[in-house]
């Protein structure tokens, strides 16, 4: 037994490469949208989030509907997921990412993760280009909303196993959705990203994830 649990010790340990990855690209990212803005941040009532100028975020590549639909620029869809609009933007979502990201790639393991991560940030920035073609959309928080569905989705399907610990997994998912609901309802946030990686977590979480 002893030999068992320091086994699934060091597997823990080491199951969550993925996770840093993302975490680790989009920070370097980062590093470079302020290199590229020459490390010069928009006033305050222009970025509340302290990044580049919106003229910077759009030749960086955030996701723009005449960009994309007039110019074919479709990389941009996959492009934004990884920009962020200042240091309280990348903060937030990279704590979102670790804290929820690790867990899942422990028990969906790495390939599943990155698939509802991706689809949903994907499914988010479609919405996005749909619902509000005039918006400069860019940000993980689609993805990680995903995530968030999809464990929705993991608890109702192994809810017969939680048992009495249902009541305490279902409070810590509650708090993280609450919050994520919240903040998107605050000015100058796009709500349709969250709410579309919400929809889309779930549906992924059905079909991946471990029963």
């Amino acid at each position: 037994t002893h030999t068992r649990e320091k086994s699934i010790l060091k597997y823990n340990q080491h199951s969550v490469r993925c996770t840093w990855v993302l975490i680790a690209l989009c920070t370097v990212v980062f590093v470079w949208q302020m290199w590229n803005a020459s490390w010069r941040f928009a006033p305050i009532q222009q970025n509340m989030m302290f990044g580049p100028a919106t003229v910077d975020l759009i030749s960086q590549g955030a996701q723009m509907s005449p960009c994309i639909i007039e110019s074919h620029q479709w990389w941009r869809i996959f492009s934004s997921q990884f920009l962020h609009g200042g240091v309280l933007h990348i903060g937030f979502n990279m704590y979102g990412l670790w804290a929820l990201a690790g867990p899942m790639e422990m028990e969906f393991g790495w390939l599943r993760m990155f698939v509802i991560y991706l689809v949903s940030g994907t499914s988010s920035a479609l919405s996005t280009a749909l619902l509000l073609p005039n918006a400069v959309g860019l940000g993980a928080s689609g993805a990680i909303c995903g995530l968030v569905g999809a464990e929705w989705a993991e608890l109702l399907m192994n809810s017969k196993l939680y048992g009495s610990g249902f009541c305490q997994r279902f409070c810590q998912l509650f708090a993280p959705t609450l919050l994520l609901f919240l903040l998107s309802l605050a000015p100058g946030v796009n709500f349709f990203a969250p709410f579309s990686g919400m929809v889309c977590g779930p549906l992924l979480g059905l079909a991946l994830g471990v029963r």
